[in-house]
């Protein structure tokens, strides 16, 4: 017998489909506040500024320079 989280069929149920959004919820509440950290810490401004100076839109900022 495979585990449940390993099959995937053309049929998931509403039940798959609560128990994977709980799982992702669940995780997702446990990593948000320690990424919310490091973006708040580790950014000045400075690097955001320059790039809305050079042109960068604001997705392109911050997917190439909040991001990483």
């Amino acid at each position: 017998m495979t585990p449940m989280i390993l099959t995937f069929s053309k049929s998931m149920t509403s039940r798959d489909l609560t128990a994977l959004l709980a799982l992702i919820l669940g995780v997702a509440t446990l990593i948000m506040p320690s990424v919310m950290i490091r973006f708040e810490n580790s950014n000045d401004g400075n690097l955001e500024d320059a790039a809305k100076c050079l042109g960068a839109k604001a997705f392109y900022t911050f997917r190439k320079v909040l991001l990483p």
